[in-house]
């Protein structure tokens, strides 16, 4: 009973209070941040506000879903910089944005509490196309043994219910 007792407080510990929420999250089902709440709606175009700029040696990546699941990833690229205005980015889908994600690569993240969406704002830099990829997994990064990945479902395109999925 004590080796139950303390895996279980380890485990918990570990598990339930060690996982950090992904902060990164700019736009969320067409709502986009605003320092402290979800109370923007998101089109196709926004400006992301109050980002620093990158530090030497590290990037900034963009990761979009637009309304009907294509999506768009700038990952292994310096695309994002072509998006940059000083401490903002000015984002225009040709699609409506459902999520939004912005990685900073090789360096800590954004303070939640500065970063803004405004929708306002934007759409004056290059569209952002969706990828065709045909229908294949990608991954914006190599996996690597006893890491996390993470992976988009999107359940109901497929009818599924649970959450359990088999890959292969």
């Amino acid at each position: 009973m004590r080796y139950f007792i303390v895996f279980y407080l380890v485990f918990a510990t570990n598990f339930c209070f060690g996982q950090t929420l992904d902060t990164q999250w700019y736009v969320k089902n067409y709502k986009g941040w605003d320092k402290t709440a979800w109370i923007q709606n998101v089109d196709d175009k926004f400006l992301l506000k109050n980002v620093a700029e990158p530090a030497s040696g590290a990037r900034n990546d963009i990761f979009i879903i637009f309304e009907d699941g294509s999506y768009y990833n700038n990952y292994g690229t310096n695309q994002s910089e072509t998006y940059r205005i000083n401490q903002s980015y000015d984002i225009k889908g040709s699609k409506k944005i459902r999520y939004f994600y912005f990685s900073n690569v090789y360096e800590d993240d954004d303070p939640e509490e500065n970063v803004i969406i405004d929708p306002t704002n934007g759409g004056k830099k290059p569209t952002i196309q969706p990828i065709d990829n045909s229908g294949s997994l990608e991954f914006n990064h190599t996996p690597v043994p006893n890491k996390d990945i993470t992976m988009i479902i999107d359940t109901r395109e497929r009818g599924c219910k649970g959450s359990h999925f088999r890959l292969c």
